[in-house]
């Protein structure tokens, strides 16, 4: 991870996630990245516009970071950030392990997993007013 806090200014561009026929569109995915790269950004948000973070499988979060990751490399090394998004904070800590040593400078600067319990709410946290626990995990990345 390079020192992200430095390169926190500018436009950061939320890159969409290309699919085709529900995959992954990784030359798609490359084509938009040598797009932008080529504009006045100062770095990526990756899975983190439109539910990608919501709908990707581990492996294609993967393949997201890692195609973005390349094509950056070719022209001007932007730093990139990933989204993470989910309602299971067991989940949300094994992806942040897992993705710790991918090449990637940090994390959208929140990540907030919010779980609704209807079976035991008094016994989950903080109820809301239609009667359902909430439960969130605030991470603060660079």
């Amino acid at each position: 991870m390079t020192e992200l806090r430095s390169s926190l200014h500018g436009l950061w561009l939320p890159l969409i996630t290309p699919f085709r026929d529900g995959a992954l569109d990784e030359a798609s995915l490359r084509e938009l990245v040598r797009h932008y790269l080529s504009l006045p950004i100062r770095g990526l948000i990756l899975a983190a516009t439109t539910g990608e973070g919501l709908t990707l499988d581990p492996h294609e979060t993967e393949r997201l970071v890692f195609a973005v990751r390349d094509e950056a490399r070719k022209l001007n090394n932007l730093p990139i950030c990933l989204g993470l998004a989910g309602s299971s904070t067991a989940v949300l800590l094994e992806m942040l392990a897992k993705t710790a040593v991918w090449p990637i400078d940090g994390y959208r600067s929140n990540v907030v997993a919010t779980m609704l319990t209807w079976l035991m709410p008094a016994n989950c946290g903080v109820s809301n007013p239609n009667g359902a626990a909430v439960r969130t995990l605030k991470i603060e990345a660079y």
